[in-house]
């Protein structure tokens, strides 16, 4: 992480982002910076992760807590409450190497360090911004696509409709 390709973004910026971008309702009303900073705390900081998760995947955060129908596990209760945190480091685990984020382990989730933590939503913040740009993008291409098909096809239609007239003037 030494070397990083994207800014390290104040406390601040992070909180104003994610309470805009990111967060709904109370969720956002009650993230403040105090929750970032001087020592982030680990319930807001895997709520917000699994708000992120649902942003990207639609994967809500109520099943993040619901054991897998395929698994096997003899005691089920005994996993409710490691559940929701091992499921949403999995999720974590494959999204952050999109956001050039490698080393993403289970304690910036348990235990999280307050640089390590602002690294990680600069991060995904540096990420959101650049999906939003592209997803502006490619809704402007499909929009043209979309006008230019419909021009050939108007085209084609005349095109056929003058070789009818041609075809009835032989």
């Amino acid at each position: 992480m030494a070397e990083l390709t994207f800014p390290v973004y104040s406390a601040d910026a992070l909180v104003n982002f994610f309470r805009v971008e990111v967060l709904t309702g109370q969720e956002a009303k009650h993230f403040g910076k105090s929750d970032l900073i001087p020592v982030p705390k680990p319930e807001s900081i895997q709520a917000l992760y699994m708000r992120v998760l649902h942003l990207l995947y639609r994967f809500r955060p109520e099943l993040h807590s619901m054991v897998p129908l395929l698994v096997n596990i003899a005691n089920p209760q005994y996993h409710e409450a490691t559940l929701a945190i091992t499921s949403v480091f999995m999720l974590m685990r494959k999204f952050l190497p999109i956001c050039l984020v490698h080393d993403f382990s289970l304690s910036d989730l348990l235990v999280p360090k307050k640089q390590r933590t602002l690294t990680i939503l600069s991060a995904i913040m540096n990420y959101l911004h650049f999906r939003k740009l592209r997803m502006v993008m490619i809704h402007e291409k499909t929009s043209k696509l979309r006008a230019d098909r419909d021009r050939l096809q108007a085209l084609h239609k005349g095109i056929s409709e003058a070789q009818k007239k041609i075809e009835t003037l032989k």
